[in-house]
């Protein structure tokens, strides 16, 4: 069996020593032995540029990977749910800014909702657009078709004289 040694006291550069690393990137397992301090330093990571380079990963192997490619920030859950919680005691609403528009999409890239900067909002059933905002109103889509099955919308910036269309019917009405 082996046996160590304590030393309490050193001399000299230490340039003889075997056994330890010279240079902390030479270990290729490093471990923690307590909570990280960044000592208010940043940990940068450069650009994505492979399947398992340059990423930060939680869970057993990849569950959850965070990662920048040069152009996109991208957030891959591979198992369960991911959710964002924001319920503590002093929270409050949760904001999604986008400098243009802000599509959430279900199975695998599917549009459920699409909010388009500076304009509409479209609402979709299985990847089919169902209703829709426009300056001037809103349109719905008939249930088998891509033809408009009900519009109600508004020509004068007055606001009080509003249109109704629905497969090939019209009426207008006053709102007073």
């Amino acid at each position: 069996a082996g046996s160590s040694i304590t030393a309490t006291t050193f001399y000299g550069s230490g340039a003889n020593l075997t056994g330890v690393l010279s240079n902390i990137v030479e270990d290729t397992s490093p471990q923690l032995g307590g909570n990280l301090d960044a000592n208010s330093k940043n940990i940068n990571f450069g650009d994505s540029s492979g399947s398992t380079v340059n990423r930060l990963n939680f869970g057993a192997g990849t569950d959850l990977s965070i990662r920048h490619n040069g152009t996109d920030t991208i957030f891959s859950n591979a198992t369960g749910d991911l959710y964002i919680n924001n319920t503590g005691s002093n929270s409050d609403d949760i904001i999604i800014k986008a400098k243009d528009d802000v599509n959430i999409q279900v199975q695998d890239g599917e549009n459920a909702i699409v909010a388009k900067g500076d304009g509409a909002v479209e609402l979709y059933h299985n990847n089919s657009k169902k209703f829709e905002t426009s300056s001037s109103g809103l349109k719905v889509t008939a249930a088998n078709s891509s033809s408009t099955a009900f519009q109600l919308y508004n020509t004068d910036s007055s606001a009080n004289v509003w249109y109704v269309n629905g497969e090939g019917n019209s009426f207008q009405g006053h709102i007073y």
